[in-house]
């Protein structure tokens, strides 16, 4: 455990120091700036609770891979494995990571980009001027909507609980949390962008 974080602290520092003689450049960068952009994307509900198994939060959103997958689509696999990705709130906050931590081949629980709107979960949805034994294009989108929100995924933290100034901070419009942090330090509310940068 000690050697991965050891690793983890000597690469941010080797990129800290390759940024500051300009051996890195940006390959990408993927707008938050609109709370409705989450929206645009296949969502799910997630409910996080605590290590102690209590309930911290319900939320919708999306693991950052499937948003990165469908904005950057040109960039390889292996190319990603080499970048590293900064993620910036509207505030100027920023944090840094890497694939390894969004993969969803590579992470336990990967990061995860979610937003602040309440989930509401129907129980019947309307189809109009249903006629036969199928639906048109129009009716299916309703179904489609409908049934995205019934993929549940339940997150069990790292952490015994997450104090109400950290969570009045983090989930506030689109935001980036990663469930395998031992804290919220990292953890990211009101997100403006994220960028992605690779070696020259």
């Amino acid at each position: 455990m000690y050697k991965i974080i050891i690793n983890i602290v000597l690469f941010f520092f080797m990129l800290s120091s390759l940024n500051a003689e300009g051996e890195l450049e940006k390959i990408a960068e993927i707008d938050f700036s609109s709370p409705q952009l989450m929206k645009e994307y296949n969502v799910s509900a997630f409910k996080l609770y605590s290590k102690k198994r209590k309930r911290i939060k319900d939320m919708k959103g999306t693991y950052f891979t499937q948003i990165f997958e469908r904005n950057i689509p040109d960039i390889s696999e292996d190319v990603l494995k080499n970048s590293y990705f900064k993620a910036t709130s509207k505030n100027g906050k920023s944090v840094t990571f890497t694939y390894n931590e969004v993969s969803e081949k590579l992470a336990k629980i990967p990061a995860i980009v979610g937003y602040s709107e309440r989930i509401i979960m129907r129980d019947s949805i309307n189809i109009d001027n249903f006629e036969g034994t199928s639906l048109s294009q129009e009716q299916k989108s309703k179904f489609d909507k409908l049934f995205t929100n019934f993929s549940n995924y339940k997150i069990y933290l790292q952490m015994n609980s997450v104090s109400k100034a950290a969570a009045d901070s983090v989930f506030v419009n689109n935001f980036l949390i990663f469930p395998m942090d031992i804290n919220t330090d990292r953890w990211l509310g009101d997100l403006e962008k994220i960028e992605i940068y690779k070696l020259k």
